[in-house]
């Protein structure tokens, strides 16, 4: 139960929880545990806590291979993709570096898949002829029909939802 009560304690997080729980993370020797505690970090919903976990993706706190996750977790798991994007974006270099041959496959479109706006299906296409492999093409196809569907379901939904809401009942 620990990595579910954490990521419910991380996504609520103040700075003085979110400080509690980077010590702890520097703390541990165990790989999981610190994953956990750097994933906790990462689902927080503030905006201010996501500025200040992202850096962490550029040190060596964390092995390379979850560094880049923590990035695409604060898109998604913290609903934060415009800062986490942005973030992706203006450190590409330093990130492509940390990623293996199938991470550099998977990364960008994984991140962007905390999106629901059809734009950014046509960025994330833009985006991949410009800096990822030609083999990237599958996973950036997938996730750009998930990112359209994602803004289209939203449309008709929310309007709904938003009817439904305001209903008074007698």
């Amino acid at each position: 139960m620990r990595p579910a009560v954490l990521d419910v304690v991380g996504r609520h997080a103040d700075q003085k929880t979110w400080d509690k729980l980077h010590e702890l993370g520097l703390k541990t020797r165990s790989i999981e545990e610190k994953w956990n505690f750097y994933a906790a970090m990462a689902a927080a919903l503030s905006p201010e806590l996501a500025k200040r976990t992202l850096p962490l993706s550029l040190t060596d706190e964390i092995p390379a291979s979850q560094a880049t996750f923590l990035v695409a977790w604060v898109a998604t798991g913290g609903e934060q993709p415009e800062i986490a994007w942005n973030f992706a974006q203006t450190n590409r270099e330093k990130l492509d570096a940390k990623l293996s041959a199938l991470g550099v496959v998977r990364f960008v479109p994984y991140l962007m898949r905390g999106f629901s706006d059809a734009r950014r299906a046509t960025e994330l296409e833009t985006y991949a002829q410009k800096y990822m492999p030609a083999g990237a093409r599958s996973e950036v196809e997938k996730a750009a029909e998930e990112i359209r569907f994602n803004a289209d379901l939203k449309a008709r939904i929310v309007p709904e939802i938003r009817k439904y809401l305001s209903y008074k009942r007698t």
